[in-house]
């Protein structure tokens, strides 16, 4: 037997194209962002938006985020005590969006936003519900890039329930859960079935192994 008669090594992990190459980044930045979250909730117990003295709403609580991405000069930098689009304050988002942005938003916005809504986590502004149907609950998506909003706002993602997948990615995306794992939403989920996955305790079962799978799991099948 000579070697062209051996047969071709196989490839592993299998190569992958251009477009599964940018979404690979782009969850790998999701990873940090993902820990950079647990931390800021553990050592400031929480995260949550930047109010003035009299409640309104100033900074986004992603600000608190950007202390654990290395960019702590930014958070310095920041007025707390001005508006997410004062003079001062609108210049620094698109300085902090090297972790946030994604390909397709605009420079200073980020598709990484809390889920809120008509019975999610985060129903009422700067308040966790407390959840009944356990750590399947999604916390945080990344969004659609035209559902992005301003890095430093105090905007989120708002959830449709009578329109499910209104905003996200129609091919699936990645979530973060309270559980704290992050899992990749499929895009054949059903609408009834995302909807059970945003509410925090609409009591409905769900097999979330049908529904998701590891967040670079989706890459070792290589191109499809």
């Amino acid at each position: 037997m000579t070697d062209t008669d051996l047969p071709s090594p196989t490839v592993w992990p299998p190569p992958l194209t251009e477009q599964q190459q940018r979404e690979l980044e782009q969850l790998t930045r999701f990873q940090h962002f993902r820990m950079a979250h647990a931390n800021a909730v553990q050592i400031s117990r929480g995260v949550k938006n930047i109010v003035d003295k009299d409640g309104k709403p100033l900074l986004s609580w992603r600000v608190a985020l950007l202390s654990y991405l290395e960019r702590t000069d930014i958070v310095q930098a920041i007025k707390r005590d001005e508006p997410w689009d004062s003079e001062h304050n609108a210049p620094l988002a698109k300085e902090a969006d090297r972790f946030f942005r994604m390909k397709g938003a605009e420079s200073g916005t980020t598709v990484w936003q809390l889920a809120t809504g008509p019975g999610t986590l985060y129903e009422k502004p700067n308040e966790r519900a407390t959840p009944t149907d356990g750590g399947n609950t999604i916390m945080i998506v990344q969004t659609a890039p035209e559902a992005a909003v301003p890095l430093l706002a105090p905007r989120d993602f708002v959830f449709n329930p009578d329109d499910p997948w209104d905003g996200l990615p129609k091919a699936g995306f990645p979530a973060l859960f309270l559980s704290g794992h992050m899992r990749w939403v499929k895009g054949d989920t059903p609408p009834e079935t995302l909807k059970a996955l945003f509410t925090a305790a609409g009591g409905e079962e769900v097999d979330i192994d049908a529904v998701t799978t590891s967040i670079f799991g989706k890459f070792l099948r290589g191109p499809e």
